[in-house]
């Protein structure tokens, strides 16, 4: 948590279509603060340049992506990334102490055969089974089929 009480949050990606949608909606939740705004080609770019709509709330510049730097300011990390490139940071951020949420296919599917058919990658794949790096929507089918 931060000084203020509020989750440490960052976002890579946070330039692309699912990246801004996510900070809209994220500007409204209480115990939010948005501490890092990650990308590639926006790197160095003030967020306010690229989304004039959103510059009177959010006063960050998109980061270049350093894993160190997302660990050593963020406690949760959301990744709105291109799929096949989530299973090689997710790992890593969560070795370091993030929780992560990924919102590419990178850990949607259960079955390592369906992933490599579409993605053609196998790469890290096999965390997918591990309960740490679930995708979210198994947690949460999990935590519905307790409940039911």
């Amino acid at each position: 948590m931060s000084n203020s009480g509020k989750m440490t949050v960052g976002i890579v990606g946070a330039s692309g279509y699912g990246g801004v949608q996510l900070i809209r909606l994220l500007l409204d939740h209480p115990k939010v603060e948005i501490v890092y705004l990650g990308g590639d080609s926006s790197a160095g770019k003030p967020y306010a340049e690229l989304y004039p709509h959103l510059g009177h709330c959010v006063d960050l510049t998109i980061e270049p992506i350093d894993l160190n730097v997302i660990a050593s300011r963020c406690e949760i990390v959301f990744l709105g990334l291109p799929n096949g490139l989530a299973c090689d940071m997710a790992p890593q951020l969560i070795e370091k102490g993030c929780k992560v949420l990924d919102l590419s296919a990178d850990y949607r599917f259960k079955d390592l055969d369906t992933y490599t058919t579409w993605y053609k990658k196998i790469a890290a794949i096999a965390l997918l089974l591990q309960p740490p790096f679930m995708a979210y929507q198994n947690y949460i089918e999990m935590k519905f089929e307790k409940h039911n």
